[in-house]
């Protein structure tokens, strides 16, 4: 595999998501007449899949509050009492199981959590580290760019 990096541009994510699938179930290669290799693709879209979940946890929070069907942001703004969050520790805060009053309070803090990364953000690069091994630059919407090592199709 060659170690440069390559800039991917992820502009939207229903057609991401496409792509993706496709990558993973080999559709991809067989759309160009099986002149791509499906075995790479489906290596390509695993390591796709692993950064995009990757960015959801370590920005979005997504493996603390999946189990918790929130429509958007402000839906449980009724919970959160302002709370300073410059320095909360979010992953020793004990969030679980059951959902009740003191559950929901944590989830609209890490709500509010969020929607501060789009509003400070904007339309501005910020740098996130995700893992040790990788660097990834985020546009929080509607672009996300994966530096990614280059594996040729």
């Amino acid at each position: 595999m060659d170690a440069t990096l390559t800039k991917v541009f992820i502009w939207d994510m229903d057609e991401t998501l496409i792509l993706l699938k496709s990558l993973l179930n080999g559709t991809f290669a067989q759309s160009f007449n099986d002149l791509k290799d499906a075995d790479k693709g489906v290596q390509i879209g695993r390591m796709w899949e692993n950064h995009i979940l990757n960015v959801c946890d370590e920005c979005f929070f997504y493996e603390q509050i999946e189990n918790n069907n929130t429509p958007f942001l402000d839906a449980l703004k009724q919970y959160d009492d302002g709370r300073d969050l410059s320095d909360y520790e979010f992953d020793r805060d004990g969030l679980c199981p059951p959902f009740d009053d003191l559950s929901l309070k944590k989830i609209a803090y890490r709500h509010r959590a969020i929607a501060h990364k789009y509003k400070e953000q904007g339309s501005y690069w910020s740098s996130v580290q995700v893992g040790r091994k990788s660097q990834l630059l985020l546009l929080v919407w509607p672009v996300l760019i994966l530096p990614i090592q280059n594996p040729s199709m």
